[in-house]
C-alpha cells in the first residue's frame, strides 16, 4: 500500500442499492463531499431517469460531478478522471475526505488504476466497425464483441455504442481482450489509495428496489423528461437517450410501447444490467461488503483506521 497517494472512499454497488444514502452518511461521519461516478448523472436536463440525487440530499452534502455537460456533448472515462482529479484536490486541500459513488465500474476503476494504454485502432479497422454498425446494427457488434471478449461484454449495455465500438477496437487491433489488458495493467500506475465498500442486497429484494424505482421515476415525470429533451432538439440517437429508460420513454412516446410495456421492459433491462453489475464487482477482493447500505461497526472502523492519516480528520461515532 502508498501511503503518498492521496486516500479516497469508493462506495460501489449495483443501480438502486443505496449508494447515494450510504455516501450521505459517511459525508457526515468523516467530513468528506461526494464524487459522481456515474455516467448519465453527469448529464443536464436528465434528472428522474438517472436517479439523480434529490434537492435534500444536494443540501446534505456536497456533490461532484453532476450536471456538468448537456446529453449531446462526448464524454468518456479519460474525461471523468480530469473533472475526478480536480475536484479530488479541492476536497484533499480542504482536509476533507473524496467519497466517489460507482456507478459506472469503469469511471471508478479508471480514475483509481489509470488508463489503460491501448494503441489506436489503425483507420481499416475502425471503418470496418462503422460499415457495421451503419449496415447491420449495434447488437450485431454487440454480439460480435461477446463472441471475441465475452467478459468485456458482460459489464457493458448492449447499447453503450462508444464503450462496444472501444472494445472492438482493442480486440481487433491487438488480438487481446480489452479485459486481459486492464489485468496487465493493473496496479501498475494506481493513481489513489482507495477504500472500496460494496452494497449486497440479497438478489429478490435488490430487484423489488429497481421494480418500484422504476414505477417512482415514471410516477415522478420520466416521459415528460424525456419529451423536454426531445423538444430541445436532442436526438432520439444520442448515447444518453438510448440508455435504459429513456430509450423505453421515446418508444412510448412513438407508440410502439403501452406505458405498461414501457415499465416492464425498464424493470427488466435494469435487473439484467444490476447483475452485470455485481458480477464485476465480485471479482474485487479489495472490496469491503455491508449487507444492503446500512454501515457497520467494523467498516466503520476500518474506514477510521485507513483515514488516520489525512490531516484533520475525526471521525464521528457510528453509533
Amino acid at each position: 500500500m502508498n501511503d503518498d497517494l492521496v486516500k479516497i472512499v469508493a462506495i460501489i454497488g449495483p443501480t438502486a442499492s443505496g449508494k447515494t444514502s450510504l455516501g450521505i452518511q459517511l459525508a457526515n461521519l468523516f467530513n468528506g463531499e461526494i464524487i459522481s461516478a456515474d455516467s448519465m448523472q453527469i448529464y443536464q436536463y436528465m434528472d428522474i431517469g438517472t436517479a439523480k440525487p434529490t434537492p435534500e440530499e444536494l443540501q446534505a452534502a456536497p456533490h461532484h460531478l453532476i450536471d456538468i455537460t448537456p446529453p449531446d456533448l462526448p464524454f468518456n472515462a479519460g474525461m471523468f478522471v480530469e473533472h475526478a482529479d480536480k475536484a479530488i484536490q479541492i476536497i484533499s486541500q480542504l482536509g476533507k475526505v473524496p467519497i466517489v459513488l460507482g456507478g459506472t465500474s469503469l469511471y471508478v476503476r479508471t480514475l483509481i488504476e489509470g488508463m489503460i494504454g491501448a494503441p489506436e485502432a489503425p483507420p481499416g479497422i475502425k471503418k470496418k466497425i462503422q460499415q457495421d454498425i451503419e449496415e447491420k446494427g449495434l447488437d450485431y457488434c454487440y454480439q460480435r464483441l461477446k463472441a471475441l471478449d465475452p467478459e468485456s461484454a458482460l459489464e457493458l449495455h448492449i447499447n453503450d455504442l462508444s464503450r462496444i465500438v472501444r472494445a472492438l477496437e482493442v480486440y481487433l487491433t491487438t488480438g487481446k481482450s480489452i479485459k486481459m489488458l486492464q489485468k496487465e495493467h493493473r496496479f501498475q500506475d494506481r493513481r489513489y489509495q482507495p477504500f472500496y465498500i460494496g452494497l449486497d442486497w440479497p438478489r429478490e429484494i435488490l430487484y423489488q428496489r429497481i421494480n418500484e424505482r422504476v414505477k417512482i421515476m415514471v410516477q415522478q415525470g420520466l416521459i415528460e423528461e424525456t419529451r423536454g429533451l426531445l423538444k430541445k432538439g436532442y436526438d432520439k440517437k444520442l448515447p444518453a437517450l438510448n440508455s435504459i429508460g429513456y430509450r423505453q420513454a421515446v418508444l412510448y412516446l412513438e407508440g410502439i410501447m403501452t406505458q405498461d410495456e414501457m415499465i416492464a421492459d425498464i424493470q427488466q433491462k435494469t435487473r439484467r444490467y444490476a447483475k452485470k453489475q455485481m458480477t464485476w464487482y465480485r471479482k474485487n477482493s479489495e472490496i469491503h461488503w455491508l449487507e444492503g447500505n446500512q454501515l457497520n461497526p467494523e467498516i466503520h472502523s476500518g474506514i477510521s483506521e485507513f483515514l488516520k492519516t489525512i490531516p484533520a480528520q475525526k471521525a464521528l461515532s457510528c453509533e
